[in-house]
């Protein structure tokens, strides 16, 4: 098995439908922990230096994880498995520019 597809290779902490409640409710924020492998280290510092202020991996992860959701709303959306309104809702927890460009993607709803 390679590297990047090795099962302990990535690992994150589980948080319960509690933690998560009380986490939205207080809108605090966790410290989870991603253990990554030097090859995705080297991966990620690659996509830093080609970003204008080198921001933290924090930041680039956070806005890949924003793009795997937009790309999991507009597929779960195209398969009418989550309604308009569901969407909508989904939409308010990314940046607008996402939003408006899921919706142009969509087109007219």
């Amino acid at each position: 098995m390679s590297e990047d597809n090795h099962e302990s290779d990535l690992a994150c902490t589980e948080v319960g439908e509690e933690e998560y409640t009380q986490a939205k409710k207080s809108k605090k924020t966790r410290d989870h922990y991603l253990r990554l492998t030097l090859n995705q280290v080297q991966k990620l510092i690659l996509v830093q230096k080609a970003i204008l202020g080198r921001p933290t991996f924090q930041k680039i992860i956070s806005g890949k994880i924003d793009v795997a959701y937009l790309i999991a709303l507009r597929t779960l959306y195209e398969d009418k498995s989550i309604t308009v309104q569901e969407l909508y809702e989904h939409l308010q927890r990314v940046p607008q520019y996402l939003r408006d460009s899921l919706l142009d993607e969509i087109g007219e709803i």
